[in-house]
């Protein structure tokens, strides 16, 4: 029975993600958090702040959830929450200056671990995977949101 190269490439993509998760997660034990958490992180290097609601939905968890891990990452002084003035029943979320810090020495920490995982690799094979994955990862969104638009539709 011959593998049909697309099913065999999906296959691959998926044991990527799980190998990719799992490495993620022994880099996060390193600063005794979750790995939504170093998400979160790095996410709102982007943000300014953002709605706790938008926390949750960012990470797909519940409200509730990211309560909790806001309130581990505010514990370690990475983040504070902020009431809206127009609205008091909002909470915005924003990085603090520690928080920056420790988004940075992460960012260190992973350009190590990704320089020892991906260092063998001749810089034109390397070159050339980054924009295999760039393409992946644009084919995937640009799917994601067609597939969206069509169940709104429905």
């Amino acid at each position: 029975m011959s593998s049909n190269p697309i099913n065999t490439f999906w296959c691959s993509l998926l044991e990527l993600n799980r190998t990719l998760k799992s490495t993620l997660c022994l880099l996060s034990t390193e600063a005794e958090v979750p790995p939504s958490a170093v998400s979160l992180v790095f996410k709102m290097e982007h943000e300014t702040s953002m709605k706790i609601n938008c926390v949750a939905e960012y990470l797909g968890i519940t409200i509730g959830a990211a309560s909790n891990l806001l309130d581990r990452l505010e514990e370690k002084g990475w983040t504070q929450r902020l009431r809206s003035e127009e609205d008091r029943r909002i909470t915005y979320v924003s990085l603090t200056p520690q928080g920056m810090e420790q988004l940075l020495a992460w960012r260190s920490r992973f350009a190590d671990h990704a320089e020892a995982i991906f260092g063998r690799l001749d810089p034109q094979r390397l070159e050339a995977l980054e924009g295999s994955v760039t393409d992946i990862s644009r084919y995937l969104s640009e799917y994601n949101a067609s597939y969206e638009d069509r169940k709104n539709t429905k």
